[in-house]
């Protein structure tokens, strides 16, 4: 582990919330945590050492009085800072002293642990083998297939990301997802497909989903097409989805809807298929630039009567306008990212 990582390993297991939020996950701190991560996809490999080093030390409490505590720990502090005294650049005692007295506390309960019998102690395994994660992203215009190591079968619309480890755990497959995307997850009874996004969590087995969860959103929609998903959040109690369903969240005002839907709806955009109905003209005009990847700039008064409906399969760009051109007073050009739309007035 190069000296950066290391530093973001042990800022994290020296971290009361972080340590806190291993012990006990729940409501705010999944959150914060939550978000942590994706904001730090980089950090995924350090992250999860950090808490599983926290994990490992599976130490029943015993509770002291603080001053014993404190006693004890200076004590400990006291020897090894007198013992490093000079040995440390200026710029890390700062940091080492901290670490010192994690470590101080961690071996101190340790040793009461093992005399007490409370301790467990994992069998040797062989050494463990680092996560390597990695995220693939698609801007506006782009959509991409993602093919993972078990066989599972990712595939990411625009303006989405999906970071992944290169080779899963044994004991789950975990992913995390800004975005949409659909995925048809190979069947692995012994480790469940986890795909986490902002507040909320959806577990599988082996089934075939679409995730809707928007940057810069609040909302998550889950789509079940086949088998059967396990979907629960910070504040969100479990809920099991059977095919046909359809489960909405919004994490800030924790409002829930479970609906049937229209497969054929929710899964078109990865077939290539844009459906629009009683669209009005900024939706319309908003989906295409993200579909295609442009700018759009509008002059003149739009319709006020504009609706559309439609079903566009692979169209390009120029002949969905043309059709418009049809329907409305209306005149474009394309001039390679930049679209013009002007109205007759």
């Amino acid at each position: 582990m190069d000296q950066h990582k290391e530093n973001i390993f042990y800022e994290l297991i020296t971290r009361k919330d972080f340590v806190d939020w291993v012990k006990y996950p729940a409501g705010d701190r999944n959150q914060f945590w939550q978000k942590w991560m994706q904001e730090h996809p980089h950090h995924q490999e350090e992250f999860l050492k950090a808490k599983e080093f926290v994990q490992r030390l599976q130490i029943q409490q015993y509770q002291l009085d603080e001053a014993t505590l404190d006693g004890i720990l200076d004590k400990v502090v006291a020897a090894d800072e007198k013992h490093v005294k000079g040995h440390l650049p200026t710029h890390r005692k700062a940091f080492f002293g901290q670490w010192l007295k994690v470590a101080a506390i961690l071996v101190f309960c340790l040793l009461i642990a093992l005399i007490g019998g409370k301790v467990i102690i994992d069998p040797p395994i062989g050494p463990k083998q680092e996560i390597t994660w990695k995220t693939t992203e698609n801007p506006r215009g782009r959509k991409s297939t993602i093919h993972l190591q078990d066989g599972t079968v990712v595939h990411l619309n625009y303006e989405s990301n999906l970071t992944f480890p290169a080779h899963f755990e044994p004991h789950q497959r975990r992913v995390i997802l800004n975005g949409e995307a659909f995925f048809e997850v190979s069947h692995d009874p012994s480790r469940p497909f986890i795909v986490q996004t902002t507040g909320m969590e959806t577990q599988v087995l082996g089934t075939s989903f679409n995730i809707k969860a928007p940057k810069y959103s609040h909302n998550t929609e889950v789509s079940l097409v086949s088998g059967k998903v396990k979907v629960k959040g910070d504040h969100l109690t479990e809920h099991f989805l059977t095919p046909g369903q359809q489960l909405s969240y919004n994490d800030q005002s924790g409002l829930l809807k479970k609906r049937p839907f229209e497969v054929s709806l929710v899964t078109a955009w990865k077939e290539g298929v844009m459906i629009f109905t009683d669209t009005g003209f900024e939706e319309f005009i908003d989906q295409l630039s993200k579909w295609y990847g442009v700018d759009f700039q509008v002059y003149g008064d739009t319709p006020k009567d504009w609706k559309v409906n439609g079903r566009y399969e692979n169209e390009k760009l120029e002949d969905i306008l043309t059709g418009m051109q049809f329907m409305y007073d209306l005149k474009f050009r394309i001039d390679g990212q930049n679209v013009t739309l002007k109205f007759s007035p």
